[in-house]
């Protein structure tokens, strides 16, 4: 409700369940400008540092606990990508800009932005569209196809 009637705001939603099927509801709507903290994040500052630098730009991310329990279903677009590209995508779920991915793989900026033209293909995402935002809808079908849903 709240971003229905203030589209623009951002929310950071705290959460002492480690539980992926909460984020259904957000999922569902394509909200953006959100993440879902676990409680216990909060005493890691570059993680809530990171939260609210994505929300504030309209991004997603979701808490590291909770990434490093999905995978994708064997059926997905998501589980074809490379090994590297599903980490790229599993570091964007975690609200990493493209230079610190750069920096936590010790690759160039420029080979992970080539990496994200390779992910939007392979998910036939138009990252040209102006009514979408291209570091969201990947991590929205990350979130689709993964074992989430059968939590």
């Amino acid at each position: 409700r709240i971003k229905e009637a203030q589209p623009n705001i951002g929310i950071v939603l705290l959460s002492n369940f480690n539980e992926p099927s909460f984020m259904q509801a957000l999922q569902h709507r394509r909200a953006t400008g959100w993440a879902y903290l676990l409680k216990n994040s909060l005493t890691d500052v570059a993680t809530l540092r990171r939260a609210l630098s994505v929300v504030a730009s309209g991004e997603v991310m979701v808490d590291p606990a909770v990434v490093a329990i999905l995978r994708a279903r064997n059926d997905s677009a998501v589980a074809r990508l490379t090994p590297r590209q599903q980490e790229v995508l599993e570091l964007i779920a975690r609200g990493y800009s493209n230079q610190a991915i750069a920096d936590k793989l010790f690759v160039s900026r420029k080979t992970v932005e080539n990496t994200l033209n390779q992910i939007y293909v392979q998910l036939g995402i138009d990252s040209k569209d102006p009514s979408i935002q291209p570091r969201v809808t990947p991590v929205m079908r990350y979130l689709s196809e993964t074992n989430m849903n059968n939590s």
